[in-house]
């Protein structure tokens, strides 16, 4: 079951094509006939079919301080309850008791991280690696491939409780840093495609599983990932702001390079969204000015379109 449900959400993202789903169909997840729950109010969740916990959630608003190591990048997820009930603290709980024994077992789970309302990350499988009771975390980095868990079965079975040579023990600066980066990843092309309601902002396409999340400065120069750092954009857009083909001007004038507004003004082409068509049109900004691009990083890539078009008169 457990092996059922995080293949369901792989399969699910990959058709989708996106690993952002929305909590509806995060509730549409079966294996062999039964409705497995994959999200709840708790944080821990222990579906009904499974001995252990199958999902750990980080909700948008991440009031209990989820939160990545500094000098790692290791999720440190934090403790579930606080404070102290009777003669017990809180935090002594079959949820986090749950995630202990998984410490020992080694079974993955799934890490749903909330990006906007509503909408969450998958990350799957993940594991957990440790247990600081000072800081009242747990650590979870990327766990291995589905199939290194195969044959594992969630009540019994030869492989139960036994140390498992998997990927993450031998590499683990690569595992540990490896949920930050899909998450910072996917919170920034979820942000800004929100910001744009889904639309390119220069040709108004709103086919919204194909709209992207284009960054300002190139990779090799991109050290913020604010959603003013990017621009939603459908492919054929992005792929010419990412190669210098349109540039994007402080003012947000839509500019071709001169080469190839040439060339498809000798095409001639009629397809709303060509280079011909958006030439010297304006980008379509979100409607809160704190979400719109920064004229600091348009002016530097603006610049870099410069440089280009000079390279290609």
């Amino acid at each position: 079951m457990r092996l059922g449900a995080l293949r369901w959400l792989r399969d699910r993202c990959r058709i989708l094509g996106r690993d952002v789903l929305h909590y509806s169909e995060l509730a549409q997840c079966q294996v062999e006939g039964e409705k497995v729950a994959l999200r709840s109010q708790r944080g821990i969740l222990r579906p009904r079919q499974c001995r252990y916990p199958l999902t750990i959630t980080t909700s948008p608003k991440n009031p209990y301080g989820d939160h990545f190591d500094p000098g790692t990048d290791l999720l440190r997820y934090r403790y579930q309850g606080d404070g102290w009930t009777g003669r017990l603290r809180a935090t002594e709980n079959s949820d986090n008791q749950g995630l202990k024994d998984l410490i020992r077992l080694r079974w993955p789970v799934a890490y749903l991280h909330g990006v906007t309302s509503g909408q969450y990350l998958v990350v799957a499988p993940v594991v957990i690696v440790d247990d600081d009771p000072v800081t009242q975390t747990f650590g979870v980095c990327l766990g291995a491939g589905l199939s290194a868990y195969e044959g594992l079965g969630d009540v019994s079975g030869a492989a139960l409780g036994q140390p498992l040579d998997l990927p993450w023990q031998f590499d683990r600066q690569r595992y540990d840093a490896g949920v930050a980066r899909l998450v910072r990843h996917n919170e920034f092309k979820a942000r800004v495609l929100a910001a744009y309601r889904f639309r390119c902002a220069v040709c108004h396409s709103d086919e919204s599983p194909l709209i992207e999340a284009a960054r300002i400065a190139p990779r090799t120069r991109q050290i913020r990932l604010d959603v003013r750092d990017g621009i939603a954009m459908c492919p054929s857009h992005r792929t010419a702001f990412d190669r210098l083909l349109i540039g994007i001007a402080p003012d947000h004038e839509i500019r071709v390079r001169p080469d190839f507004l040439r060339r498809a003004r000798t095409a001639g082409t009629a397809s709303p969204n060509s280079l011909l068509h958006v030439h010297g049109t304006r980008l379509w900004l979100p409607a809160d000015p704190a979400q719109r691009p920064r004229a600091d990083a348009l002016s530097e890539r603006f610049g870099d379109f410069e440089f280009s078009a000079r390279l290609n008169p």
